[in-house]
């Protein structure tokens, strides 16, 4: 008699797929592709991104824009409450109605 031994191996293509998704994805794919979908894909909103990503951010230059926004907006509410220059902000009173419909 004869006998025959060894192992059959199939191809399984779920698994296939599901190794190149996570390949790709670990690779950062997606993300490359969205960037350039976002960039050059979508007309005027494209414009408006790239625009927006060509723009260097400065911190520094916006905490003082920040800063003296914040207190020209003190100096302007103290004078609408009728020039009430000392104190903390906090201790102030807000509006009343008869002081708007002054």
């Amino acid at each position: 008699t004869t006998s025959v031994s060894g192992q059959v191996f199939s191809f399984d293509w779920t698994k296939a797929v599901q190794g190149f998704v996570a390949v790709a994805v670990l690779m950062q794919v997606p993300r490359y592709i969205v960037g350039f979908v976002a960039l050059y894909c979508m007309g005027l909103i494209s414009e408006i991104h790239r625009r927006a990503r060509r723009q260097k951010l400065n911190l520094l230059a916006l905490f003082h824009t920040a800063a003296a926004k914040f207190m020209l907006a003190q100096v302007a509410f103290r004078g609408l409450l009728g020039g009430v220059w000392h104190g903390s902000v906090t201790s102030l009173t807000g509006f009343t109605r008869a002081m708007l419909l002054k």
